[in-house]
Parts: C-alpha cells; structure tokens; sequence
C-alpha cells in the first residue's frame, strides 16, 4: 500500500484543521508545559501548508525562524503564499521525511503534526526529527488514536454512543498495521518511540479539543464547523454508490466483517450528513495525543 498523496488534499487541511486543536491549549503547550521562552529555529517535518507553523510563531520569541519540509508540492507553494503575509523568517523545502536535507543538530526544535500516523516507517522518520535536533533541544509529535476517537465519537439523533459497534475499528486499524506499517493508533504509543530513539524528559498530553454541532449554533459558526465535518468524511460523495463498492472489498481485505459493514453502510446513509447534519446534535473528538522529549546532551540519560 503506497503512502497517501497529499498533493490534491489542500481544501480537505485548509478547512478541517479547525477540529484539531484550541487555540489557547496550544499556547499553553508552548509556554507552560515546553517552555520556549528563548529564540528558537523550528522545523516541521509533513509541514504541509504550514499550519502548524502559522499557530507556533506567534508564541515564540522575536527572531525564531520556521523551516518546513513536506513531499507534496502543491501543499509547499500554499505554505509559500501563506507565510509571505505574515512577518516570520521561514523556508519551505521539497523532501522526505525520511531524509531531512538538514546536517545534525541544526534546529532547536522538530515538530510533526499529524504525520507520524500516516507512514509505514514511522520510526525512521522520528530517527530523522533527532537527528537534526540539537542536544537539549525538543522534539514534539501530535498523533491519531483512532479507536478511541470511535468510542468517543456522538451524533445525539442516531445515540451513536450506544448504536455504533467498536470491534469493526479496532480490527481495520490492527489490519492495516499489521499489512503496511501505518499506525492510526500511534498516538498513544509515541512516548515509547521516543524512550527507544535515545529522547529523555518525555512527557505527553491529550489534546483539549471537543468540536460541538447544534442546531443553536451562530448560523456563521455553523456553517464553518459543519463544512470543516463534511471534508473529514461525514458527507458521502456523489458517486457513493460506485465508491461503497470500493470501500467494501477494501474493508474484507482488512478482516472487517461482512455483518459490521452492512451496519457502516447503512448508517451512513440513514444520517445523510451533507444534507441534515447540521439540524443534529454532533460531538466530534480529535483525540489527538501530544508527545514531547529531550534530546540528550553528552553524558545525559
């Protein structure tokens, strides 16, 4: 299974990006929990068009510089127009995650968000945010957990926390893994990465975000929350018909039942989201988790 092409993507990152984060707890991050109270040169690795560049620099230090790296050039050239309106020294970079074109110990801070969950050699590109890391500077990861998101997730008007069976996500994702490498559940498992590529003062957080639908909503607010639901998924495509099809033998290839299929389809359906999600009740928890380490300075463990 090749990696995900992200090139086509932009409208999909530009509008849901909203359900990620608060802007607040971010600040918290950067200033209570990582301290980066001193100039700082940052690097993203899977930048994309730079938002998680766009929410950091604000916070840190006049003088700090942002670095981001992605394979996907048409994500790069939006990056580019998006930060030649804002005031911050930056470089966008055409390359590999797996291959920062960086020497060692070049920045004082590695960044990725969500990123890690999407490749089949995780690992590898985490060895890499070390590497062009400096010894006492930090490395910071934002990842998925999946099936936690599924158990957590809520549509009030179908009781979803009671109708929606778990087992058929806990099997996709284990499948997927297992085949390709790709973790949808790596989010809670990237501390112990971090233990295993040598990083020290590892601490973790879950991220503060709980994005709220209703019907009593601002008609504005509504509208952004409701489109930023739609391009994550909730709103089935026009040719849904011809697609379920390829949906469901890529669903049997990755053990998930026939029976729990049946029921994914049929509730798609039956909410219909493009059309009346927003007269429902909907409670959409990113759930991402945050990890963060140390890399050591000589003689440090």
């Amino acid at each position: 299974m090749p990696e995900e092409n992200w090139d086509n993507q932009l409208e999909y990152l530009q509008k849901s990006r909203i359900l990620a984060h608060n802007d607040d707890y971010i600040e918290f991050l950067v200033k209570k929990v990582w301290k980066l109270n001193k100039v700082c040169k940052v690097v993203d690795f899977g930048c994309g068009f730079g938002y998680m560049g766009a929410k950091l620099m604000p916070l840190l230090r006049h003088g700090s510089t942002y670095t981001g790296i992605d394979k996907a050039p048409a994500l790069l050239e939006a990056g580019r127009r998006l930060f030649a309106k804002l005031p911050y020294p930056h470089d966008f970079v055409h390359a590999e995650v797996y291959q920062a074109p960086f020497a060692d110990k070049t920045f004082d801070v590695a960044v990725s968000h969500a990123v890690l969950m999407h490749l089949e050699r995780p690992t590898e590109a985490l060895r890499e945010m070390v590497r062009v890391t400096r010894p006492g500077g930090l490395v910071v990861t934002a990842n998925a957990n999946r099936n936690a998101w599924y158990a957590l997730f809520h549509l009030e008007e179908f009781n979803t926390q009671e109708t929606v069976s778990l087992t058929f996500a806990q099997q996709l994702n284990k499948d997927i893994r297992l085949k390709t490498g790709v973790d949808y559940n790596i989010g809670i498992k990237t501390p112990v990465l971090m233990e295993k590529a040598g990083l020290i003062n590892i601490g973790c957080r879950m991220d503060d975000r709980i994005t709220y639908l209703s019907p009593a909503l601002d008609e504005a607010e509504k509208e952004v929350i409701f489109e930023a639901l739609c391009q994550s998924g909730f709103a089935l495509p026009d040719n849904y018909e011809e697609e379920r099809v390829g949906k469901r033998k890529f669903l049997l290839e990755h053990g998930v039942r026939p029976e729990d299929i049946d029921n994914i389809f049929a509730s798609e359906v039956a909410w219909d989201f493009k059309n009346k999600g927003k007269t429902y009740h909907t409670l959409y928890p990113e759930i991402l988790t945050w990890s963060y380490g140390t890399v050591a300075k000589k003689g440090e463990k």
